[in-house]
């Protein structure tokens, strides 16, 4: 089965190199499957680029259309594009309703794009999701590739998926107290830490595409893209909403991982 959604997911050509197998991996496992997946790829003219890996990497990815029946398109730029930029090309590019991001060395829950689709059905208001996270590390991925996961029935996803209003009410208080914004920018804040034990992912934001293209993210933030997008979203009236189930791995990278 498939939902309307494009997944969006921005990549340094370094690090889809070097983590996006356990992304691929969390492909094979979902009870959904979004109908598009677009990668934009930058800065694939890196000199610490291994350029033998990264044509057996595109492949890879290229499959997933032959393996999944999802349609696989891949974006590259021989330059470096900042995140928010990336993401704004992989929304304009999309087909389908929904554009719902996603990063490359993070692995989905098998159930991400169930939720997502039922949240769509019993929310028709909503035009924003977010969903929570739990963390990861490689060394965890390498000895058990399938990470821990919580089992959700569709029943309990609508008492699971916090009101819109509710989200901007209690916003509001938080960002006049905790705004990040440097001086003489718009004040933005992070979502949403007034909701109990909540480990929100900011940046695998799902929203309608003519709603993305409406606001956009800022291409001038080198930093903190996704939060002030949200803060936006959230502000300027959408209906963004915050599912309560934890439905990807964030993978914590060390310093040796990263590039020089």
């Amino acid at each position: 089965m498939h939902t309307n959604i494009t997944l969006v997911i921005p990549a340094l050509a370094f690090d889809f190199v070097h983590f996006a197998d356990p992304l691929y991996e969390s492909f094979e496992r979902l009870t959904v499957l979004p109908e598009e997946v677009l990668m934009v790829v930058s800065n694939t003219s890196s000199l610490e680029l291994n350029t033998t890996k990264y044509i057996k990497e595109k492949e890879r990815f290229l499959q997933l259309q032959v393996d999944t029946g999802m349609r696989i398109r891949l974006l590259e730029y021989n330059y470096p594009v900042l995140q928010s930029v990336a993401k704004n090309i992989g929304a304009a590019s999309a087909t389908r309703q929904w554009v719902s991001v996603f990063d490359v060395d993070d692995v989905l829950h098998s159930q991400r794009f169930e939720v997502l689709d039922q949240v769509f059905k019993v929310r028709p208001e909503v035009n924003a999701v977010l969903t929570q996270f739990s963390f990861t590390t490689s060394a965890e991925l390498k000895n058990n590739s399938v990470p821990v996961e919580l089992y959700y029935t569709m029943d309990e996803i609508y008492n699971r998926t916090y009101d819109p209003q509710w989200i901007r009410e209690e916003f509001a208080v938080h960002l006049e107290e905790n705004n990040m914004a440097l001086k003489g920018e718009t004040p933005y804040s992070w979502c949403c830490p007034f909701i109990p034990n909540s480990l929100t992912a900011n940046g695998w934001v799902s929203v309608k595409k003519d709603v993305w293209m409406k606001h956009q993210q800022r291409n001038n933030l080198p930093l903190g893209e996704d939060i002030e997008f949200n803060t936006r979203l959230i502000a300027g009236g959408e209906n963004l909403t915050v599912v309560y189930a934890n439905l990807g791995f964030y993978r914590w990278k060390s310093d040796a991982e990263r590039p020089e």
